[in-house]
């Protein structure tokens, strides 16, 4: 703290007052704001991809969106969205937003007209790493294109068909694994060679071997850097996300006729 305070004071020189605020009087309202949680994770998930960052009347126009696309917050949790309200836009509070962002693959930045936050968010996550930086998209995504409009109204049927549209990505990539590991499992039903090997209790060289006496799982399906075990059943977490995913494209229709009702 400055000699005298972060207050006003008789006789205040301009130059005085500028060097308060700027080395002083900035870093103690984020601190306040940490200190106080005035920014805050609404909804985590533990394998988040999908981050949302919103403040104000905003923050309902998403509530309103995810309601549109029929998933409740434990839907959400489980399909990987994480959701982050922000109290104070100005001067962003760096600790909670690289907290929420770690481990995100996309963040979408839902706000007013002008984009404070969003331009803020990347300014702060320049510097990352690249396979730790997450892609951030708010009034226009990666390619320039508008997706949020800064004039006129933000409908919460506008919001609705960005989330969909970023969700359908992870969910594109899994819808092809998931086949990729049917068709494993299909050929191993074709091709007894290609089940998966069963060590016998009375060879325990061969339980050694293997770890332990039982199923030997079969090679694992990679695709996308993620994994599909080979030999998992199909009603698995993963299935669950599938139907989710399809949940969501078959709304997404509805939203563009909603939207144009709007």
């Amino acid at each position: 703290m400055p000699p005298g305070g972060l207050n006003i004071r008789w006789p205040d020189p301009p130059l005085n007052q500028e060097m308060r605020l700027h080395q002083y009087a900035v870093l103690a309202a984020t601190a306040f704001a940490r200190a106080n949680k005035i920014d805050k994770v609404v909804i985590d998930s533990p394998n988040a991809q999908l981050g949302i960052v919103t403040t104000a009347k905003s923050y309902l126009d998403v509530l309103q969106a995810l309601e549109y696309l029929g998933l409740s917050e434990s839907d959400a949790r489980e399909i990987g969205i994480r959701v982050y309200k922000i109290g104070m836009a100005w001067r962003l509070e760096p600790v909670g937003i690289r907290e929420f962002a770690r481990g995100l693959e996309d963040s979408i930045v839902v706000e007013g007209k002008r984009c404070s936050i969003e331009s803020q968010m990347k300014e702060r996550m320049y510097n990352w790493p690249e396979q730790r930086r997450p892609h951030i998209v708010g009034k226009y995504d990666e390619a320039g294109n508008g997706i949020l409009p800064s004039t006129n109204e933000l409908t919460p049927a506008m919001i609705t068909l960005v989330i969909a549209k970023r969700l359908s990505r992870f969910f594109d990539d899994r819808r092809r694994q998931c086949r990729a590991g049917r068709r494993n499992r299909q050929r191993a039903r074709a091709h007894p060679r290609l089940r998966p090997r069963q060590a016998r209790a009375s060879d325990p060289a061969q339980a050694t071997r293997d770890g332990a006496v039982g199923t030997v799982a079969a090679p694992d399906c990679r695709a996308g850097g993620s994994l599909i075990d080979a030999t998992a059943s199909v009603r698995g977490v993963g299935c669950r996300r599938q139907r989710a995913a399809r949940r969501l494209l078959r709304v997404r229709a509805g939203v563009q006729i909603h939207d144009q009702l709007w």
